[in-house]
């Protein structure tokens, strides 16, 4: 994924305490902005502004100089009168005084020092009359989310978009109470984003047994815990030497809400004993809504729950497979 230089613009020196960490090239004066300007050539840079005096001194080296990929983050009010102007200027403005709430200063500073800042959001803006929330990630590239995707779960509480806020250093979306995580709402809306996660998962290791050893590590349990398997057997289960007549293979199902059908031509494609069905929504969450489904045609539905006490449930119905 391309990657933008970070310039914070001090004419008065450090004038934000928390951007003091942030690993990016710094400048005070109009002559230092207009060098830098020339020597980005097309480079992509993402301009930091922390104060009005910042953003006008940016304006002031920038007028009839502008090219490539600039961008601004502006973290005060700015002269209202200049915004038609900055965005005339930059290809990307996002700006404190324009509707657009930002992560708290210290929680923007690590987003924006992170390596993977594009995969996550700095602040966000509610269009209520066209019921949908622009998302800006930390790379300022703006995500259109439509309003009807933040769906309540049954007795949760309802997104108020009123109440629009980013926060847990960008991996979380809140709607009021409500609350999505950032993963989930760039796995449904961004294809490059799906593509990239959906390559991790397949390198991970998602055989029966692969599955079986995170849990049981994850619930700190050993090999002889398990009841009518001795952990011999539990060994080679995990190491996928199990012959094949007592062998037996568990699937997960990452889909839409709903999309039962989909989960269950997966389980009859790859010839499954039992797969999960994990609604997209759930993901990263704390909590799953998961269904067990069947080859015989049988279906579990195990409510909302932590997936904790959900790992606790796979397992009793991995060892019910024997």
């Amino acid at each position: 994924m391309m990657s933008e230089a970070l310039v914070v613009v001090e004419p008065r020196g450090h004038t934000t305490r928390e951007l003091v960490r942030l690993d990016a090239n710094r400048l005070r004066t109009e002559s230092e902005i207009r060098s830098a300007l020339e020597q980005s050539g097309r480079q992509r840079v993402l301009w930091i502004a922390p104060d009005a005096l910042a953003v006008k001194l940016l304006l002031a080296a920038f007028l009839g100089r502008s090219k490539g990929d600039q961008r601004l983050l502006a973290l005060e009010s700015a002269n209202g009168a200049r915004h038609p102007l900055l965005h005339a200027v930059f290809r990307v403005v996002v700006s404190a005084d324009e509707g657009i709430r930002l992560l708290p200063i210290d929680e923007l500073a690590d987003v924006l020092g992170s390596p993977n800042r594009a995969d996550l959001f700095v602040g966000g803006a509610g269009a209520p009359n066209d019921a949908a929330v622009i998302l800006y990630r930390g790379n300022l590239e703006p995500l259109i989310v439509p309003c009807a995707w933040f769906r309540a779960r049954p007795d949760g509480p309802k997104p108020d978009l009123n109440r629009l806020a980013v926060a847990d250093f960008g991996q979380t979306v809140c709607l009021g109470e409500y609350e999505a995580a950032t993963d989930a709402i760039l796995y449904e809306f961004d294809d490059a984003y799906r593509r990239r996660a959906k390559r991790r998962e397949l390198e991970r290791d998602s055989s029966l047994g692969g599955a079986l050893r995170r849990l049981r590590l994850q619930k700190g349990l050993q090999r002889k815990d398990f009841r009518g398997l001795t952990s011999k057997e539990i060994a080679r289960i995990e190491r996928g030497e199990v012959k094949k007549p007592h062998q037996r293979t568990v699937g997960f199902s990452l889909v839409e809400r709903g999309n039962l059908a989909r989960s269950r031509e997966k389980m009859t494609r790859k010839k499954l004993d039992l797969i999960v069905y994990n609604p997209l929504d759930t993901m990263s969450s704390t909590t799953i809504e998961s269904v067990l489904l069947y080859p015989d045609g049988r279906s579990e539905e195990l409510g909302f729950r932590s997936k904790r006490d959900f790992a606790d449930i796979l397992m009793q119905r991995v060892r019910e497979l024997f």
